[in-house]
Order: C-alpha cells, then structure tokens, then sequence
C-alpha cells in the first residue's frame, strides 16, 4: 500500500481516459500485463464452446478482447460498456462487426433482464468498484439468461506481495479474515505518469459467496501470478518488459499453471480468473 493522500486516489475513469491512446501497447510492454492477457485469451480460447448468441464484454476499454470474441463462429453479437469515454471512443474507432460500444457501469447496465448469453468482464473490473461491487454481480447475474457463463477476474486478499507493503498488511490483517480489504496501489504507466487507484480484494470464500447469493455458482478458479511474488510489485508493473527482473517475473508465470488451479495455492495470487454458471 503507498502513503499517498486520499486526494491523489484517482477514479478509474479519469485513469483510463488517460491511458486509452496507449493501452494497446502499454499491456504488451508490462510483465505483470503480459501473464494477465495471456491467460485472459488463453481461458477465451480454451471455452470457445460457451460463448455465443449476444455476449457483454463488461470494462470492454479499448475492445481488445471484444474484437477477439466477435471473431467466434457462435456468436451474433458483442456489446461493449466501459465507464472510460476515451477508452470507448478507441473501441469504436476499430470498427469491429458485430460490436457495439457505450459509455456505462457495471452497477447500472443498459440492458433488459436476461438478455445475454456470456459476460466477460476481465481486466480487475469488479475489483475496481470497491463500495458497490455487490451491485455489479447483482447487475451482471440479471442481464444473464439460465445457463450463461461469466468470465472475469479479481484481486486476491492474501499473496506474498504484501510482505512487501508493510501498511497493506496491516490493513489487510485488520480487516476480517474471510472478508477482502480495499487496496491501494500506485503504479508509473507507459506516459510515465504515476497513477494511484482503490482495489476491492475477495477471499475465495467470500467471492465464492457473494456470486451465489445472485443465483452465480463457479466453475472454474485460477489462481494469477503466484510464484512472481516473490519479487516486488514495482517490477512487475515496470514498463521495461526487456529487463532481466522483468524477464524473471515473466518466466517464474510459467511455472504458475502448475499451482494455479490447487485450492491451497490459487487464492494466493495477484490475482484470480473465474469462470461462473447463471443458474
């Protein structure tokens, strides 16, 4: 956790207004950015099978991955809704068929009642709605029709970073053991511009919990970056992907898929990626 002032916590719309001429290239220069993608496109690939009909591609930004599921032979169309104007203007200059792209929030979804066959709402989307997370899910089980899959990721409360940042650890302890605390992360993007936001963090038990209270039952939980830990934050986020730090992080993910899906280890990433069922 930094120290900065509470008045330098930005939104993430302002965050993401600024990044979006050069979010493209920033993921693809960031090791940390780089492990999230991949198994972001990966875990696409590899369900291809549950995606069709209308997908909502939730904190769409710029439309990387939406352009990546239009692209799939089942499905008809892709609506794309990110509270960041500037990211969605990117989305929409790509032309993408089948697409179509809003400025919206996950808590107020401009959309009828099970109207979507999949979501995918990847990129730390729900962790970045730290107070009204719970209306998102109760948004986003709405919008899905019985059967629907949900694929998404979240902030873990518990990894091996926060050895590293001694006030997150504290807020982290002191906050109830099966519940997430709301951290604060500071990062120097692609401009160089240092950015600080609020993340809401989950226990496995308490997102596990917090779905099925919404008729949302997971399938699937993968643990993301684990074993990188072991080295700072800062290096991970570093913009130089080329650095030899930055080439450890990036090699030390490759060995994560062999821990990544075991129930003692995968809540002690980053991060996680979950697949969940509308019942």
């Amino acid at each position: 956790m930094d120290s900065t002032s509470i008045e330098a916590i930005a939104n993430p719309e302002k965050v993401y207004d600024g990044l979006a001429t050069v979010y493209d290239h920033w993921i693809e220069e960031v090791p940390a950015l780089k492990i999230f993608y991949n198994i972001f496109h990966r875990t696409i690939e590899q369900n291809r099978g549950k995606f069709y009909g209308t997908v909502l591609d939730i904190g769409c930004g710029t439309g990387i991955l939406t352009r990546r599921i239009a692209s799939m032979s089942g499905v008809k169309r892709v609506i794309g809704i990110d509270i960041s104007p500037a990211s969605v203007g990117q989305a929409s200059g790509k032309e993408i068929p089948g697409c179509n792209f809003y400025v919206a929030s996950a808590t107020q979804i401009p959309l009828k009642d099970r109207s979507v066959d999949c979501v995918v709402a990847y990129g730390d989307t729900l962790s970045h709605i730290h107070k009204e997370y719970s209306y998102a899910v109760s948004e986003t089980a709405r919008v899905c029709r019985p059967g629907a899959y949900i694929f998404f990721d979240i902030d873990n409360k518990w990894n091996m970073s926060l050895f590293y940042e001694w006030e997150e650890l504290r807020a982290a302890v002191s906050a109830s053991l099966s519940e997430g605390h709301v951290r604060i992360w500071s990062f120097v993007d692609s401009r160089g511009k240092y950015n600080t936001m609020r993340f809401k963090t989950f226990t496995p038990h308490e997102i596990r919990m917090l779905l099925a209270a919404h008729g949302l039952k997971i399938v699937s939980f993968e643990g993301i970056i684990i074993l990188p830990n072991i080295l700072p934050q800062n290096i991970h986020y570093s913009p130089s992907s080329g650095g030899i730090l930055g080439n450890i992080v990036t090699a030390l993910g490759k060995f994560d898929s062999l821990v990544s899906s075991l129930p003692g280890l995968r809540g002690l990433g980053i991060g996680a990626s979950i697949i969940a069922k509308r019942i």
